[in-house]
């Protein structure tokens, strides 16, 4: 059990595909995931411009900019986070799957609320 936190629940994953080697996944998170099937996909690595389009391709991306009034996610924040979650597999080659659903996103932090990790 943990405390209720607020904020805009976002995924981040990454799978090792036997065509294209490792992918990365952005999207909508939390009981949302499956419902809303909101996701971008590219081959890791990526760099600035392809999380940058990452973001922009969801559903989620209107929630992050501030939507109704509320604060905006710090995009370059996440941005980063994706970059750097793209590289795992060069450091770790064992990495297999890595699902990191929900990311707690306010105006001024992220937060891992759960994650899965699988090596071969």
């Amino acid at each position: 059990m943990q405390k209720f936190r607020e904020g805009r629940f976002i995924l981040i994953g990454l799978k090792e595909d036997p065509t294209f080697g490792h992918a990365i996944a952005f999207g909508t998170g939390g009981i949302y995931t499956e419902l809303l099937k909101d996701v971008s996909f590219r081959v890791c690595p990526i760099e600035d411009e392809d999380a940058e389009s990452m973001i922009q391709e969801t559903k989620a991306y209107e929630l992050l900019k501030g939507a109704r009034g509320s604060k905006p996610a710090d995009l370059n924040k996440i941005k980063k986070l994706l970059i750097k979650f793209s590289k795992l597999p060069l450091k770790y080659p064992k990495l297999k799957e890595l699902d990191v659903n929900p990311l707690l996103v306010t105006d001024s932090s992220e937060e891992i609320i759960d994650a899965r990790i699988i090596f071969s």
